[in-house]
C-alpha cells in the first residue's frame, strides 16, 4: 500500500505548490503500479461503459459499419471494447503505455474482441501515427494534463481523424453553479498524482477545443456516470 499512500502523504505541500505531484514517473518505474492502476480504472469504468457508448452512438461506429476507432490513453480498452461489442464489424486501436498493452490484450481476449482490437504502445503526448480513424476518443485523460499537452493531444486527434469523423472527449466536469463532489476530488487527485493535472471545467474544455480548432456539435451528460461528452465533427 505504500505506493498508493506516498503521493498523498505530502498533500498539503503539493496543493500549495504550482508544480503538481509529478507522480507519472511511477508509470516508468513500477510495472505492478501500472497494472493495479489500470485494473482499478477498468473496473470502475466498466460500470457505465455501455451507457457512455450509447450516449454517443452517432459518433461511434454504427452496427454493421466497417469503421475504425482510436482510444487515446485507453488503458485496458474498456470503452473501445464496449464500442466494438456494439458495432460487430468495426475495429479499434488502444494507444497506451507499453506496460498496459499486455493487459489490454488480455481483457480483449476475455471479451471476445481480440481479433478486432489491437493495443499499441506509445506516448499519447506524441504522434498517433499515419493511420486515419472514423472516431478518436479521449476518455478521462485531458484532465491530468496541462493546457499545452491537452491542446497538442486534441490537435493530434484531429489530425488522425478522417473527414466526416469525430473527435470525442469524455470527462468529468467540475465547477459550475452546482459543483459535484466527485469531479472536484478528481481534480485534486489529478493534481496530486500527475504533473500538470488540475481537473476539467466547462470553460477549460471549451478553451482547449477552441485552441485545437475543434468545436463540439453536442455536449451531453451521461446520467449513469455523471460524466460529460463533447462530440466534435472533423
Amino acid at each position: 500500500m505504500d505506493r498508493w499512500r506516498e503521493p498523498w502523504s505530502s498533500l498539503s505541500t503539493t496543493l500549495k505548490s504550482a508544480e503538481g505531484g509529478g507522480g507519472s514517473a511511477r508509470l516508468e518505474t513500477d510495472p505492478a503500479y501500472v497494472r493495479d492502476f489500470i485494473i482499478g480504472m477498468h473496473e470502475f469504468a466498466r460500470l457505465s461503459s455501455n451507457a457512455v457508448i450509447d450516449a454517443v452512438r452517432d459518433a461511434f461506429p454504427a452496427p454493421g459499419a466497417q469503421d475504425t476507432l482510436l482510444d487515446v490513453g485507453g488503458g485496458a480498452g474498456t470503452y473501445a471494447i464496449a464500442a466494438l461489442l456494439a458495432a460487430p464489424d468495426a475495429t479499434g486501436t488502444v494507444l497506451d503505455h507499453p506496460d498496459v498493452v499486455p493487459l489490454c490484450d488480455e481483457i480483449a481476449r476475455h471479451e471476445g474482441v481480440a481479433d478486432r482490437l489491437s493495443a499499441v504502445a506509445g506516448d499519447y503526448r506524441g504522434s498517433y501515427g499515419d493511420r486515419r480513424y472514423g472516431t478518436v476518443l479521449l476518455s478521462n485523460v485531458l484532465h491530468q494534463e496541462d493546457d499545452d499537452n491537452a491542446v497538442a493531444m486534441l490537435r493530434e486527434s484531429r489530425r488522425v481523424t478522417r473527414p466526416g469523423g469525430h473527435v470525442v472527449v469524455h470527462t468529468h466536469l467540475s465547477g459550475g453553479q452546482r459543483p459535484k463532489l466527485f469531479p472536484a476530488l478528481q481534480g485534486v487527485s489529478a493534481f496530486v498524482l500527475w504533473s500538470g493535472g488540475a481537473g476539467m471545467t466547462e470553460e477549460r474544455l471549451h478553451n482547449l477545443l477552441s485552441a485545437a480548432e475543434l468545436k463540439a456539435a453536442r455536449i451531453s451528460t451521461v446520467r449513469d456516470s455523471g460524466t460529460t461528452i463533447a462530440v466534435c465533427p472533423v
